[in-house]
Parts: C-alpha cells; structure tokens; sequence
C-alpha cells in the first residue's frame, strides 16, 4: 500500500488499533532517531513524524535549527494542488533562535492535507497519535518587524518518541543563557487607554509556554514603579533576569530614573557640580579639555548599574515611542516574543539635570530620558494634558491643538558640543554605526562648544527615532539607539503656516520634517539650555519636569533592553 492509501484507510484509530497501524506504516515510517554522537556531526535527532495540515515529514534538529521536508514526492502529486506541492516539497528550516516553547499535548487526531477547493483548504481527520508542539514565529511579508505566533504540531504513533524530542528540545533551549527565566512584571493599569491589564492577558501564556517564571505586580498609584525600585536590594534584584512594564514610556522612564537614582546618590552630586560648571562656561567657543574629558568620560564609557538585568516594555501607552523605535512595531504579541527570546540590546539613556530658579531656589532635579525631551510646544503639550488625563490619548490632539493655535515662542540660551560628520543611516538590527567602538572623535578637546540664543517654538532632544502612529518616521528617522549621540532640534520662531507644514511632514511616511529653513538639527553627547523670559516647561518621555536651566549627557549603553531594532523591510 502506497503512503496515500495508508492515510486514507486510518480513519481515528483508537489505542486498541494502534498495533494493527504500526504494521500498516512499518514499511512506510521508518524512526530515524540518532543519538548525538562525537561523529554523527551537529544532527542531534531525526525522525519521520506526521505534521499537522501536512502529512509525513523528515525532521532534523541539530544545534542551531531544525528543519522538515514532506516525505514521497509521488503521494504529493496525487493528493496535492500544484501550489500546495510546491510548498510541502521545499524544506522548511527555522534557527532554534527563534523557537520559544516546546510542549507535548496528549493523544489525539492529526489531520492531512488533501487538496484545496475554490473556497476552502480540504483537511481530512486521518488518525489518533501521540503529540506535540513546536512554537515559533513567522514575520509578514509588508512588515518584518511584525512577528505573528506560529505552532507546528507533530505526532507519532509511540509515546517513547514524542518524550524523546520535547526532552531534547528543551536542553537545547535551556542551555540558551540569553533566555530569561524570572521576570518581574509591573503593570500600569492607568496609562494610556486604561487596556494594560488586557494587553498582558493577551501575553502572558506565551510566557507560560516558555516556562518563563512571573512575577506580577499591578502598580496603584503614580510613583508607585518608582519607589519598588528606588527601595530593591541587589539581592531582590538578583532574583530576577529582568523587569517587564505593561505600559507606555511614562512608566519605563519612572523605572530608569529610580534604578539610577537608588545607588548613585554620590555620583549624581558630583555630576550636578560638573553639569553647573557646564551652564557657566557657556559663553566660551571651546571648552576647557579637563572639563570635557571628564565629562564625555564620565557619561559615554558607562556600563549599565545591573548587568544582568535587563528592561522590556509590553506596549499598552498613549504613543509607546520607544517600542516602535526598537522593535518596528507596536504588537505587542511581538514585543513579547523578542522579551521570550532573550533578545537583548544596549539603549543611550540621557541624563537630565534641572535646575528652576526662583525667590526660592530649589534643588537640582536629576532625570533620565530614554526617547524624547522637549521645551517649548513639546512641554506645553504636556501640561495642557496633565489635567486631561481622563480623556485617554486623544488628551494629546486636543492639547496640541490649543498649543498649536497660541503658536508661542520662547526666548532660550542653547548649547552643544558640535559633532561633525555624522552618518545619516537608519538604525536597524545589527546596526553597524551602534556597533562602532568609538562614536566620537579620539581628540574630543578640539571639538567646538557651540551657543546659540534665539527665539525657539521649540527645543528638542531626540535620543532614538521616536516613531509613533502620529509620526512613522519618527521625529528624527536616522537617530540610532546606541551610538552615543543625540540629535538636537532647534525650532526657531517662524509663521503658524510654516510650523504647521512642519508638523504635516511629521506625519508622513517618507516626509521631510528638519527640512525646513527655520529647522537646525545637531548631533552631539553634551548640552545645555538656559531660558530668558517666559517659560515653558520640560516634557520628558511624557513626564513633566519644570527647569529654566538644564544640562544634557547622553550614556552610551546604560541599560539593556529586550530587543534586537527594527528589522529592514
């Protein structure tokens, strides 16, 4: 009996048949298993399995991927379409990178493809076997950062083989230290449109199917993320791989800000000395080389405080800026996955100090923001919002309407370490301007100090991209994510009209927002920023900071992030 007639006469065998079936299928479905072996090369298993929707199939692990081909091209042409064939007949390999879960499923039916009808593809419930499930991902064809869940389910007729490939894949994933094991996550039921708590329903047993440990946390208040991390210990620490938001960029700027702030105390003093003598020398053309040394070293040379762990954030915000810039997309399915994955990629942070200035003079604020910070219509958007909270993310398009419409104009200081020739490439996975050692020029003393006073709409600091639904470009399209550098956009006073088509091409796709003669952008590590006259306020990752003087250093790396960036399309 040839294959074709073999699955057509096993209709829902029962374990009582099983038997009768093995003599059946002895000629047919030979068990290739092969042990590893110190000669048997890197193939670690294979053996002839039945694929759901498919039929029989060759599988073969082997220590980087695994890899099926459909069995008896004669019985393919019988019972297949063309189409069909041609894609059951090429072999299909996926890197072990890129399983995230193994798992067996019990006895039960597997199904055949046997043709494809006008309407429908024709599956036939042929036989009862052992199972179990494969899970990985497939990317789509117009969008490649987008990753959708995809479980290959296999079976055979012995338990004993079944076992055989679920122990083995799951060394193999084990042994991938990358992956993490406990995670702490932290969700914002308030942020955005109030759907975190729903987002990571979604989720969560893609975790669960991983094997991934969870600890969740709902926060309960703003500052809540906060204070859980500003009071950890290293030992609470350790107990985890890494810590998961359920949230916007507000949140994961609160989590930054804390774990920096928490054992840092000594060092942030010495830095709001050096960032003042900073705002004091900026009259001078150049800086002095021992003020500038010590502050480029100091900032761009800094490795993240805990190693081991490392940030992820499942999208649920207003605009979830930063994991669009570093994953492409705003699935949150796909965030998930790259976080399963144990993909992992270092983010610039950049430290702000603050100061306001008054009858009564405050302390300096120190903040850290990983994707945006903006004076002047950036900050007054978010302080028209703060009070609107209730209205969701649409508090943001009638706030910048209103803003829009007063079309105000800020008088402002401005100065940077001016970086010459920089690339203008876009940041992707394997990025080779973030893998460059060094981003600055090794004689930094010779770097120019630059000042610039003038009537600003706006003042803004663009650490990544910023892509967002509003912006699909991003605010600044070629910023990377590790380089060590950030892109200064100075706005300067010019007719509502014109500020207007700047903020039409921020919404196009292939728009040239900095094109505009009133737009300077710059690239540099280092600035600072006084204001004179009326003032706005500081908007930091969506989080309100109030200064009239603020100093600006980018830290090239400082935490590590559950990512790889946005894959080309």
């Amino acid at each position: 009996m040839n294959l074709a007639g073999a699955w057509n006469s096993l209709v829902e065998l029962t374990p009582m048949e099983v038997q009768r079936y093995h003599s059946i299928q002895e000629s047919i479905l030979q068990d290739r298993v092969v042990e590893t072996a110190s000669d048997s090369g890197d193939v670690l298993l294979e053996s002839d399995l039945h694929l759901d929707h498919i039929g029989l199939v060759t599988v073969t692990l082997s220590e980087r991927s695994l890899v099926w081909q459909s069995k008896s091209m004669e019985d393919k042409l019988e019972s297949f379409s063309l189409s069909c064939f041609r894609l059951a007949s090429l072999p299909h390999e996926f890197p072990l990178s890129e399983i995230y879960g193994v798992e067996s499923f019990g006895w039960g039916p597997v199904r055949k493809f046997v043709g494809a009808s006008a309407v429908h593809r024709l599956l036939k419930p042929v036989i009862r076997m052992h199972r179990f499930s494969i899970h990985s991902f497939q990317r789509l064809r117009n969008s490649r950062s987008k990753w959708l869940p995809r479980t290959y389910d296999f079976a055979h007729p012995e338990l004993e083989v079944c076992h055989r490939w679920v122990k083995c894949l799951h060394n193999l994933l084990s042994k991938d230290h990358k992956r993490p094991k406990d995670l702490l996550v932290l969700i914002n039921p308030f942020g955005g449109k109030g759907i975190a708590s729903s987002k990571w329903a979604m989720v969560s047993p893609l975790f669960s199917r991983a094997g991934i440990k969870t600890k969740v946390v709902t926060t309960e208040r703003a500052g809540h993320a906060y204070d859980m991390m500003y009071n950890a210990t290293d030992d609470e620490l350790k107990c985890h791989d890494g810590i998961v938001m359920v949230g916007g960029d507000g949140i994961f700027n609160e989590l930054i800000t804390s774990h920096r702030s928490q054992s840092l105390k000594a060092e942030e003093e010495a830095a709001l000395l050096g960032e003042s003598r900073l705002c004091s020398e900026t009259s001078s053309s150049i800086l002095s080389e021992p003020l500038l040394v010590h502050a480029l070293s100091n900032s761009c040379k800094f490795a993240p405080l805990v190693p081991w762990l490392r940030f992820g954030i499942i999208p649920a915000g207003s605009t979830d800026t930063i994991v669009v810039s570093t994953t492409g997309t705003r699935d949150p399915v796909t965030a998930a996955l790259h976080i399963i994955l144990g993909d992992s990629m270092p983010l610039d942070i950049v430290r702000l100090t603050g100061w306001k200035e008054s009858k009564q003079p405050k302390a300096p604020v120190i903040r850290y923001a990983a994707s945006f910070s903006g004076y002047g219509f950036y900050g007054d958007v978010a302080r028209e919002s703060e009070s609107l909270r209730w209205m969701g993310p649409s508090r943001y398009d009638y706030a910048g309407t209103k803003v829009f419409m007063r079309h105000r104009k800020y008088e402002a200081e401005v100065s940077y370490l001016d970086v010459p020739n920089v690339s203008q490439s876009i940041c992707c996975v394997h990025c080779r301007v973030c893998a460059k050692e060094h981003s600055l020029p090794q004689d930094v003393g010779q770097l120019l100090w630059i000042t610039k006073r003038a009537f600003f709409h706006s003042v803004g600091a663009a650490i990544m991209s910023c892509r967002n639904d509003k912006a699909p470009d991003g605010v600044v399209a070629h910023a990377h994510l590790a380089d060590g550098l950030l892109h200064l956009v100075l706005v300067k006073q010019c007719s509502r009209p014109a500020y207007l088509m700047h903020l039409i091409q921020l919404t196009r796709r292939g728009g040239n927002p900095l094109g505009l003669d009133f737009i300077e952008l710059h690239k540099t590590p280092l600035f600072t920023f006084v204001a004179h006259g009326d003032e706005s306020v500081w908007n930091v990752d969506g989080e309100i900071l109030a200064a009239n003087k603020l100093g600006g250093q980018v830290f090239r790396g400082l935490i590590n992030f559950f990512a790889l960036g946005p894959e080309e399309q």
